[in-house]
């Protein structure tokens, strides 16, 4: 039987490099969401870190830092039929990954790493993270569970059977044939996309 399913977009208001401020702003919407019945909740790419740490990406105490504020929101959320989808930068086979997590019930469900980086105008993602086809793993240990890794993941939410997640992440959805075509073709009825920009002076 098909039915609705109430979706949220979030927005939080974010510290630069403050994984600790990012995650208390993010549970705060969290628990606002699901106050409103909302079952699926998105926050932007690197909601944990901010998108414009430059090269802060490259300093292990901040990807550290996000993956475990990402630990202690799965805990703090076990409780909640909710599925939360959180952009965090991700250490890999020895790569940094712009990944989105998502969790339900305090399981990290899997890790879905950006596929295409943008390197053009104000972007210059390349010098930080790797694509998604560099990964090797398809399974990392990851804030103290075993989670699977890529972007070729569909995930499906229990007590909801026609429920089928897609995720891709910025960029993603601007080349000819994004990521979400496929996971379209292979069962998702719901498209995540995870985004967020720096801003510009002058």
């Amino acid at each position: 039987m098909f039915g609705y399913v109430k979706i949220g977009a979030a927005v939080p208001q974010l510290k630069l490099a403050d994984c600790i401020s990012n995650k208390e702003e993010i549970l705060k919407l969290i628990r606002e969401a699901n106050e409103k019945g909302i079952r699926v909740l998105t926050f932007p790419e690197l909601a944990l870190t901010g998108y414009t740490c430059g090269d802060l990406f490259f300093q292990l105490p901040l990807i550290q830092a996000a993956e475990q504020a990402l630990k202690e929101i799965a805990a703090e959320t076990a409780e909640l039929d909710m599925v939360i989808a959180i952009g965090v930068p991700v250490m890999a086979d020895n790569q940094t990954f712009n990944c989105v997590a998502l969790l339900h019930q305090g399981r990290i469900l899997g890790l879905v790493p950006k596929t295409f980086i943008p390197n053009y105008s104000e972007f210059y993602e390349e010098r930080w993270f790797a694509a998604a086809g560099d990964l090797i793993s398809e399974e990392i240990s990851y804030a103290g569970q075993m989670v699977p890794i890529g972007a070729d993941l569909l995930f499906a939410a229990d007590g909801i059977p026609f429920l089928k997640i897609g995720v891709e992440i910025c960029e993603d959805l601007w080349v000819p044939i994004p990521p979400s075509s496929y996971q379209s073709l292979y069962g998702a009825t719901l498209l995540l996309n995870a985004s967020a920009s720096n801003e510009l002076a002058g």
